[in-house]
């Protein structure tokens, strides 16, 4: 048994098409008796005979077949048509896709932005407070600080004019 054609994947699983070899085996060797058979007999095979009558029947049947589905076609785009334009008549709207789609997105968006206007935050302004009043004891130690100086070197400097500079 060979495995050719086949993939043979974990566990020894085979992949692809599997026959029974004994069953392909006995429909070859069938199919080689008949066809051996009819050779003997002079005779072509049923599925290769040809003839004429059938092949003129057979085209007429096909023209016909052809013009009919022509003529379905165009009566069911008629009717597609018809129906179409009643779907207009009664709503202008009907194959309006982009634009139901559009309000949808809309009226999901507009909450959200109202929500974003309306809402203040809650903290801010008390923080905002603090940041001033840390800033003006910043200045009151700073202005402190350089009095402090003045006052160190006031001794030094006492008898002597002071000039006020920016």
């Amino acid at each position: 048994m060979s495995n050719a054609g086949f993939l043979i994947g974990q566990k020894g699983v085979k992949y692809g098409l599997s026959l029974n070899p004994k069953k392909v085996r006995q429909q070859a060797n069938k199919l080689k008796k008949e066809v051996n058979s009819a050779k003997l007999a002079g005779s072509t095979l049923a599925a290769f005979a040809h003839d004429e009558e059938e092949d003129a029947e057979a085209s007429s049947f096909r023209g016909a077949a052809e013009i009919a589905r022509e003529q379905a076609k165009y009566t069911n785009n008629a009717r597609v048509a018809a129906q179409h334009a009643a779907a207009l008549a009664e709503d202008p709207t009907a194959f309006d896709y982009d634009g139901v789609i559009d309000e949808i997105h809309a009226s999901r968006v507009q909450p959200k932005q109202a929500e974003k206007i309306e809402r203040k935050s809650k903290y801010i302004t008390t923080l905002m407070d603090r940041a001033k009043d840390r800033e003006r004891e910043q200045s009151i130690i700073y202005e402190r600080q350089l009095l402090k100086e003045r006052k160190k070197e006031d001794h030094m400097f006492g008898d002597k004019d002071k000039f006020v500079t920016s």
